[in-house]
């Protein structure tokens, strides 16, 4: 189960980057996402890893925030 659904890292949360699971990333030249948010990972307190996957279904590491104001939102799909 991924437990973080969703993290919006900045200062403030109107204007934050927010990164969605199952939403696209990426795109090509023609517009389409190539790439989508497959795992929101705390690594620390004060860190976070994302985790994009491929069309291939290849899944590596994207982006990790650090010592920035995040809000997390959990997954409640229990």
């Amino acid at each position: 189960m991924k437990l973080i659904r969703k993290i919006s890292a900045g200062p403030d949360p109107k204007n934050a980057m927010h990164y969605i699971v199952g939403n696209g990333v990426i795109r090509d030249r023609s517009g389409e996402f190539t790439h989508t948010v497959e795992l929101i990972e705390r690594v620390s307190s004060e860190s976070f890893e994302i985790w994009i996957k491929n069309s291939k279904n290849e899944i590596y590491p994207w982006k990790t925030i650090e010592r920035c104001p995040v809000i997390i939102e959990y997954n409640i799909d229990y």
